[in-house]
């Protein structure tokens, strides 16, 4: 994407204030937009300047998650373009095109059942957020659309 200014990009995740995360890893564009084999190659793009604002809550969420665990957190999708997440199958209301949604797992750590339910707590125990947590064999879902949900 051409008009993307990674400078102010730069600037604007890392006026979150966030302790665990560099603004790099919220350009994480999935590992299929990656793969030579993929039909999804380059389909996916940098997430538009007017979406921005739309991450951080979910980033915040991820930095307190990551304080809990004591552990590195590894995002491993982040936006993604429509056309990305029609290749990938995605859902057609997707978080990650808005760029409200992330994908993690967590180094050395191989539950991520124990993952999703301590972002569950933080959620409906103490309020932290309102999204989705979505558990999955080898990553977590993690979206603050404001409404709950749970797959």
């Amino acid at each position: 994407m051409t008009d993307f200014n990674s400078a102010e990009f730069n600037e604007f995740i890392n006026s979150l204030n966030l302790k665990y995360f560099k603004p790099y890893e919220f350009l994480i564009m999935g590992s299929r937009h990656n793969d030579p084999n993929s039909p999804c190659r380059g389909k996916n793009t940098l997430p538009p300047r007017d979406l921005w604002a739309n991450i951080i809550e979910t980033a915040r969420v991820l930095d307190m998650f990551r304080a809990r665990i004591a552990a590195p957190v590894r995002i491993s999708n982040a936006y993604r373009s429509p056309a990305y997440n029609r290749c990938i199958g995605g859902a057609t209301s997707s978080m990650h095109m808005k760029f409200n949604a992330l994908d993690f797992s967590v180094e050395g750590m191989s539950r991520p059942s124990d993952w999703a339910r301590l972002l569950r707590s933080m959620r409906d125990d103490e309020g932290r957020f309102s999204g989705g947590v979505g558990l999955y064999s080898t990553f977590v879902h993690l979206d603050t659309r404001g409404t709950n949900a749970d797959w």
